[in-house]
Protein backbone atom coordinates (compact mmCIF):
# COMPACT_ATOMS: atom_id res chain seq x y z
CA UNK A 1 0.00 0.00 0.00
CA UNK A 2 1.19 3.43 -0.69
CA UNK A 3 2.19 5.90 1.37
CA UNK A 4 -0.86 7.82 -0.21
CA UNK A 5 -3.26 5.51 -0.08
CA UNK A 6 -2.05 4.95 3.90
CA UNK A 7 -3.17 8.64 4.30
CA UNK A 8 -6.93 8.46 2.46
CA UNK A 9 -7.66 5.17 4.27
CA UNK A 10 -6.19 7.12 7.66
CA UNK A 11 -8.54 9.99 6.74
CA UNK A 12 -11.58 7.93 6.01
CA UNK A 13 -11.49 6.16 9.51
CA UNK A 14 -10.82 9.90 11.27
CA UNK A 15 -14.19 10.96 9.72
CA UNK A 16 -16.11 7.96 10.57
CA UNK A 17 -15.22 7.82 14.06
CA UNK A 18 -15.64 11.94 14.25
CA UNK A 19 -19.34 10.97 12.81
CA UNK A 20 -19.64 7.87 14.77
CA UNK A 21 -19.80 9.93 18.36
CA UNK A 22 -22.14 12.40 17.93
CA UNK A 23 -24.61 9.96 16.25
CA UNK A 24 -24.64 7.13 19.13
CA UNK A 25 -24.74 10.13 21.53
CA UNK A 26 -27.84 10.93 19.29
CA UNK A 27 -29.04 7.10 19.20
CA UNK A 28 -28.78 6.89 23.07
CA UNK A 29 -30.88 10.05 23.47
CA UNK A 30 -33.83 8.73 21.30
CA UNK A 31 -33.48 5.95 22.98
CA UNK A 32 -33.92 7.35 26.47
CA UNK A 33 -36.72 9.29 25.35
CA UNK A 34 -38.68 6.18 23.83
CA UNK A 35 -38.41 4.70 26.97
CA UNK A 36 -39.59 7.73 28.65
CA UNK A 37 -42.22 7.75 26.72
CA UNK A 38 -43.51 4.32 27.15
CA UNK A 39 -43.17 4.98 30.97
CA UNK A 40 -45.54 7.79 30.79
CA UNK A 41 -48.25 6.28 28.60
CA UNK A 42 -47.70 2.62 30.93
CA UNK A 43 -48.48 5.35 34.00
CA UNK A 44 -50.91 7.02 32.26
CA UNK A 45 -52.81 3.85 31.85
CA UNK A 46 -52.42 2.35 35.46
CA UNK A 47 -53.97 5.95 36.83
CA UNK A 48 -56.59 5.83 34.29
CA UNK A 49 -57.93 2.04 35.35
CA UNK A 50 -57.22 3.16 39.16
CA UNK A 51 -59.39 6.04 38.40
CA UNK A 52 -62.09 3.88 37.09
CA UNK A 53 -62.00 1.45 39.80
CA UNK A 54 -61.91 4.66 42.63
CA UNK A 55 -65.19 6.01 40.83
CA UNK A 56 -67.08 2.72 40.53
CA UNK A 57 -65.99 1.98 43.97
CA UNK A 58 -67.64 5.11 45.32
CA UNK A 59 -71.20 4.62 43.70
CA UNK A 60 -71.23 1.07 44.82
CA UNK A 61 -70.19 1.76 48.44
CA UNK A 62 -73.31 3.26 50.68
CA UNK A 63 -71.87 5.65 53.50
CA UNK A 64 -72.16 3.68 56.67
CA UNK A 65 -71.32 5.05 60.39
CA UNK A 66 -68.39 3.48 62.68
CA UNK A 67 -68.06 5.54 65.34
CA UNK A 68 -66.90 8.42 67.06
CA UNK A 69 -63.00 8.56 67.81
CA UNK A 70 -62.02 9.68 71.09
CA UNK A 71 -60.25 13.08 69.09
CA UNK A 72 -63.56 13.96 68.10
CA UNK A 73 -63.86 13.40 64.75
CA UNK A 74 -66.71 11.11 63.46
CA UNK A 75 -65.22 8.04 61.38
CA UNK A 76 -67.26 6.83 58.17
CA UNK A 77 -66.48 4.82 55.28
CA UNK A 78 -66.71 7.50 52.90
CA UNK A 79 -65.89 11.17 54.75
CA UNK A 80 -64.21 12.25 57.24
CA UNK A 81 -65.85 15.20 59.60
CA UNK A 82 -64.92 17.13 62.83
CA UNK A 83 -67.90 17.15 65.41
CA UNK A 84 -66.08 19.09 67.87
CA UNK A 85 -67.33 21.99 68.75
Amino acid sequence: MTQRAAEAVLSLQILLITMAIPLMCLAAVIEERRQATEALATRLRLEEVLSRLSAASSICRAPRRIGRSTNGWDVSASTWTSIAS
